[in-house]
Order: C-alpha cells, then structure tokens, then sequence
C-alpha cells in the first residue's frame, strides 16, 4: 500500500518531453538542405544558416564574431548529436563513426582553407568559417538522419 501514492504519482505525471540537442532553426537547414535540387535551392538554405549575420558587413569583426559564434553553435550540435547517435548505434558502427569523423575534420579544414585562399584578404576569415558552417550543418544533418532512421550510412547500424 506504501507503493501506491508514488506510483499514482508516476502515472499522474506527464513525461517532460526530452530537449533537443540543437537549437529548432538548425533544423530549418537541415531540411532546406535536404530538399536541395528540389523544392529548396542552395542561396535560400545560406539565407537560414546565416541569417543571424546577415545584416554585418561580410568580413567586418562584427561579422566575424557573428559568424564564429554561429560556428560554434553548429559545432554544439554535431557533438551533441554524435553522442545521441553513438550511444544508439553498434560499437563497430560508432567505431566506423568516430573513424569518419576524423577524416572528415582533416578534410574540412583543407576544404576550408582552400577556399579562404580563393578570396581576397579581407574576406578570407568569413569564407573559411562560411565554409565550416556548412561543412558542419551537412554533417549534422546526417547524424540527425541517422538517428530518425532515414540514413542509408553503413556505420548507422541502429542497437536492438
């Protein structure tokens, strides 16, 4: 009987809905990155991933400063999100995982420098963080996939 009231209290209390692990507008891109070639076209999904710059002088510190604190933000989710997804998949799939990922940092950080270069001085900071956002958003997209069950990725092997 002692059990009872605490029980009653358990069935009679919702469920708090868990937080996401990312900010709702990042999920905006996602799905206008999703929809690329479709309903959705590259220059409208840059409008969302940076609009929070947008009204900055391109290059500007208040520009930089904007976008490395969008950086980080999106740099946030993709952690948060690699641990969802890591404590969700097989250990040979998270070890396939984390592999990836630090391929895929090498490679974002030449991607992104290569592109620096192509600009002039004073816009080459702004590109390459631009272009780490963007790296950033893409890769979040696919762990979030992965997690709904919507990636087709071989290291997403889903633990029973």
């Amino acid at each position: 009987m002692k059990y009872l009231i605490p029980i009653a209290i358990l069935v009679a209390t919702p469920l708090l809905a868990e937080e996401p692990s990312y900010p709702e507008h990042h999920r905006t891109a996602w799905i206008c990155t999703e929809n690329l070639g479709g309903s959705t076209t590259w220059p409208q999904c840059l409008n969302i991933i940076f609009a929070e710059c947008a009204t900055d002088e391109v290059g500007s510190e208040s520009h930089l400063a904007c976008l490395d604190e969008t950086r980080q933000a999106w740099s946030t989710t993709v952690e948060n999100l690699q641990k969802d997804v890591t404590s969700s998949i097989t250990a040979e799939g998270a070890l396939e995982l984390a592999n990836l990922r630090s391929e895929w940092t090498g490679y974002v950080l030449q991607k992104c420098q290569d592109v620096a270069e192509t600009k002039p001085e004073s816009g080459r900071e702004a590109a390459r963080l631009g272009c780490s956002i963007t790296e950033m958003v893409g890769l979040s997209a696919e762990l979030d996939a992965c997690l709904e069950g919507r990636s087709a990725s071989p290291y997403c092997q889903i633990e029973n």
